[in-house]
């Protein structure tokens, strides 16, 4: 799955916990009526009251978890006493539900309940002071992300009229898929135009969209029908046959339906073009970080506007070229052979080869069809020219007298022009 944790990188909503002000005297069985709102806002209903140090308490809504789907209201105090013990007879006496799971050989025990906010868990627990922390009681409760208008703009949406078509239409350009406007004239919040750089070199496009409402099912019936998946322990629909990969994330929570959209992965570009001030144009192979791990190539290249190369076994009965993270660079084998071609009406004036890796070989170990061959040095990294070259095809052999070793490209620079 792609790092949705992101989202909340970019969009950062920082609740302060609140320390609560009593107000006069209030009865004894019940929390403040501050407490109380909160509890309704973000819990949907008050917990059973516990006695914590008003002194000290402290409350609040807290989603630094958010990218990972946790988000919790807290109640905590300073406290010497614990005060908690029964509390789960209460939760239950609420209509909580006592409930036990077992993760990686370890018991936890949580109460549960659905109410109108949708589902919510209470976790309680007291702690014994240690040299950076005060004793004290906490009460913790999972519940959905909590979404209102002031949130959605503190978190750097912009509020919108009318289904953002423009918006989910770059993020998922390239993937096939599209997604047919819903809510078309009401508001909309939209955080757009994120461009994630992954580290592998690869990027996409993703979107967050949220308006007012359940439209989840016609949702469901627009990405159905394109043949996506949903997947219900991440929320998510994908293609199972990854003919894209794109991941659409959808779900109603406190009468929003929101939208996480992560679009097609953008591979790196292995070609690129530059014209230069003589009216040549140089045209780059860049492979390092730009190929799958273990990729083979026989008679298989790249293609820009002015130029191709192709790699072949040649000579090599045994091993073809193939791309290595390790070194980041197409190893050639002894004999493998590399064939430049310029488009139509241009010729090849040089090559330059950046060699990142070699073994048994040296960097001036191959032969040409045509033009003089010079290396900077004779270990990796190194550099390799072939100057002079002046013919509309360029066949490179690597180490054409050796029986073995390798050298590997990290990248080829073609400098061609117009051949009249």
């Amino acid at each position: 799955m792609k790092n949705n944790a992101l989202k909340f990188v970019g969009l950062a909503l920082i609740v302060p916990l609140m320390t609560a002000c009593p107000k006069g005297k209030k009865e004894e069985s019940n929390w403040s009526k501050e407490v109380q709102d909160a509890m309704v806002a973000y819990i949907g209903e008050v917990l059973p009251y516990v006695e914590l140090n008003e002194e000290t308490l402290t409350y609040g809504y807290d989603d630094s978890w958010g990218g990972f789907g946790l988000y919790q209201f807290l109640i905590y105090d300073d406290n010497e006493t614990n005060v908690l013990e029964g509390y789960g007879d209460k939760l239950v006496a609420a209509g909580f539900e006592y409930t036990e799971s077992e993760y990686e050989g370890e018991v936890y025990i949580s109460y549960d309940k659905t109410n109108e906010v949708g589902f919510v868990s209470v976790d309680y627990k007291y702690e014994e002071a240690t040299e950076e922390t005060a004793a004290g009681n906490t009460i913790s409760v999972s519940i959905p992300q909590y979404i209102d208008e002031e949130t959605l703009l503190n978190q750097g949406y912009e509020k919108q009229t009318g289904f953002p078509t423009a918006v989910v239409e770059q993020t998922l350009e390239g993937s096939g898929i599209t997604m047919n406007a819903v809510n078309p004239d009401g508001e909309w919040f939209v955080a757009s135009n994120l461009y994630v750089d992954e580290e592998d070199g690869s990027s996409y496009y993703c979107a967050y969209l949220v308006t007012e409402g359940d439209y989840f099912d016609a949702v469901a019936e627009d990405f159905a029908g394109q043949g996506l998946t949903y997947d219900e322990e991440y929320g998510c629909y994908y293609d199972t046959s990854l003919a894209t990969d794109v991941e659409l994330y959808v779900s109603v929570v406190r009468g929003y339906t929101t939208f996480d959209l992560f679009g097609q992965t953008i591979s790196p570009e292995v070609t690129s073009e530059e014209e230069q001030s003589d009216g040549s144009i140089d045209v780059s192979f860049t492979f390092a970080g730009t190929l799958n791990d273990g990729e083979t190539f026989d008679n298989a290249g790249f293609e820009s506007t002015s130029a191709r190369v192709d790699f072949s076994k040649g000579g090599n009965g045994s091993n073809a070229p193939k791309y290595y993270d390790n070194g980041q660079t197409i190893r050639c084998y002894a004999k493998n052979t590399i064939t430049i071609s310029a488009a139509s009406g241009l010729k090849i004036n040089s090559v330059t080869l950046e060699v990142g890796s070699l073994k048994t070989l040296k960097p001036s170990d191959i032969g040409v069809s045509s033009g003089t061959v010079s290396a900077t040095g004779t270990s990796a990294p190194a550099t390799v020219t072939i100057s002079g070259v002046n013919a509309s095809t360029l066949t490179i052999t690597v180490g054409p007298s050796a029986s073995s070793g390798n050298i590997g490209f990290s990248s080829i620079k073609v400098n061609v022009s117009s051949a009249q």
